[in-house]
């Protein structure tokens, strides 16, 4: 009966392993002579709304926080924004951070749609990250921002920072 079954699994194995007659090359499939690639063109994000600030959301005794930019882009039925934020340790300790409470123009954004591109910040040191965050409905970002930023320090200490800043002066 075992052997029958092993003979069964690698027959079918074999079988789907087997029927891949062409080979892909760069995401692109060998016997297609067209150049235009239908997958790419769908995953594209268009801009809707781009705007360079220099504005601080957030200042206390470890962390300054600088808004340098804010975008909205939209690709099929999904809203995406984009927060360019430059963040200075003003310690001697590393933070670990993330993101919580994330609104734009009041419209709040799910805390499993939002991330920040790094979490961690050295002693003394500045960064820039992206805040990141996407729904399902559509969104905006002309307006206003706010959040919480979330941040430990290697002996569990959590703190946290607040912002809820107009963008539009």
């Amino acid at each position: 009966m075992k052997k029958l079954l092993f003979i069964f699994v690698s027959l079918i194995m074999l079988v789907a392993c087997g029927n891949e007659d062409t080979i892909k090359v760069n995401g692109n499939n060998e016997n297609d002579n067209d150049i235009s690639n239908p997958e790419i063109e769908e995953d594209e994000i268009e801009t809707l709304f781009s705007k360079d600030m220099n504005l601080t959301i957030a200042d206390n005794a470890d962390l300054k926080i600088n808004l340098l930019q804010v975008g909205h882009g939209r690709a099929d039925a999904t809203d995406y924004i984009s927060l360019r934020v430059e963040i200075e340790n003003k310690q001697n300790k590393t933070f670990e951070f993330y993101i919580k409470d994330l609104k734009v123009d009041g419209q709040h954004v799910d805390d499993i749609h939002s991330w920040i591109g790094e979490g961690e910040i050295k002693p003394n040191e500045t960064i820039e990250v992206f805040i990141n965050g996407y729904e399902y409905e559509e969104l905006s970002i002309n307006e206003h921002v706010s959040g919480r930023l979330i941040y430990l320090d290697y002996e569990s200490n959590r703190y946290e920072i607040e912002f809820s800043e107009y963008i539009n002066e």
